[in-house]
């Protein structure tokens, strides 16, 4: 391979990238198109585009570097038009390399992070970084519920999500920490729930959208059960509502989820000094249990940004399905599970902060094939 040429196996992750933006909204150029029109601009800026050897693999750090010669060739066009064909080869040439080719994602990383230190340029692509709901549809191909959507776009430090039963709030919230972690070099995001297991649920959603394409994949530096670490240096780290397990971290981003289920003096005591020297934000996400906890209070604070979503707002449910369920269940919990209100069950014998203390965060299911019958 000569000098002036890129790696053969950098023609298919660019053309991955051209079809995601013709995928744009306002996107009118076909996959075809974008991706002549980067060849020819690397012909056209062939002095600056060919002026070193690649790089035998990608580095985030090297990726959204710039010396005098980047600033000085994305400042020499003239017009918006010849600004973005610059910036764009800028962000071509930075996630070129040998060894995977070309990094669809790197690309993304290098524009947002060039628009930062250089101009607050109009280019359409920063909207991913702006926009949840755009990057969900169409880095993740998930399309949100209008519901869905407004908590995504919620760009409040405190959020309360008390939604009734099978709405798609675990979803919604795997894909606000994706986004997060993804768009903001080297955060981290803490996902804390009464127990490991309901941890593991929502950090498997996350996996399971970032594995279901290449161009979020293609981030992952290393992963285990409950941690997934990017190369942009961002974590999310799955953890149980354990004051042991949980001291120590300090987060950018605390999704919260069944925390009406979750010990009072953890949540004011551990969770929240997390967030005091980064300023983080924190999502608190539940259907509702009890009036006499920190997740009621928090709903009912109008300094807290609160999103209220009945079962019945949820296109999936059936009517007739709520139906059955409310002859099933007693007023009181059918109120609470699908309706998501705060409704104190009359029958119930022991409060529930006396249950909600009778939870041992660190215990898991007990595999049955383990179980030996005498």
């Amino acid at each position: 391979m000569t000098l002036k040429e890129i790696p053969q196996r950098a023609l298919e992750p660019l053309v991955e990238l051209c079809d995601l933006l013709r995928g744009m909204p306002d996107g009118e150029e076909t996959a075809d198109s974008i991706f002549r029109h980067f060849l020819e601009n690397m012909n056209r800026f062939a002095d600056y585009f060919f002026d070193q050897p690649w790089p035998k693999e990608y580095d985030f750090h090297r990726a959204v570097s710039f010396n005098e010669e980047d600033f000085g060739f994305v400042e020499g066009g003239e017009g918006e038009g010849e600004f973005v064909d610059r910036l764009y080869t800028v962000c071509l040439k930075k996630n070129i390399n040998l060894e995977d080719g070309f990094s669809p994602l790197g690309f993304f990383w290098t524009l947002w992070a060039f628009d930062e230190k250089f101009v607050k340029c109009e280019v359409g692509l920063r909207r991913f970084k702006e926009d949840p709901a755009l990057f969900a549809k169409s880095l993740l191909g998930w399309l949100p519920f209008p519901y869905q959507e407004r908590l995504l776009r919620d760009q409040s430090r405190r959020i309360v999500s008390c939604w009734g039963r099978q709405c798609g709030k675990t979803s919604t919230i795997a894909v606000k920490a994706i986004h997060f972690a993804y768009c903001n070099p080297d955060a981290t995001v803490l996902i804390a729930s009464p127990s490991l297991r309901q941890s593991i649920i929502m950090f498997d959603r996350i996996l399971g959208f970032i594995h279901q394409g290449s161009i979020l994949s293609g981030g992952v530096a290393r992963k285990t059960r409950t941690v997934v670490q990017l190369l942009n240096g961002s974590q999310i780290i799955a953890l149980p509502c354990s004051e042991n397990l949980l001291r120590g971290f300090t987060a950018h981003l605390i999704v919260c989820d069944e925390m009406a289920f979750m010990p009072e003096e953890v949540i004011t005591q551990v969770i929240f000094p997390m967030l005091s020297a980064t300023g983080g934000a924190a999502i608190f996400l539940s259907t509702p249990w009890g009036r006499d906890h920190f997740f009621y209070r928090a709903f009912m604070d109008p300094n807290y940004s609160v999103h209220h979503v009945r079962s019945t707002e949820c296109p999936l449910i059936k009517p007739e399905f709520l139906e059955e369920q409310r002859r099933n269940m007693s007023e009181e919990a059918f109120r609470m599970e699908y309706l998501a209100e705060f409704a104190e069950a009359a029958s119930c014998f022991f409060p529930q902060d006396l249950i909600r203390g009778c939870v041992d965060p660190t215990l898991e299911f007990l595999d049955e094939s383990l179980l030996i019958v005498i």
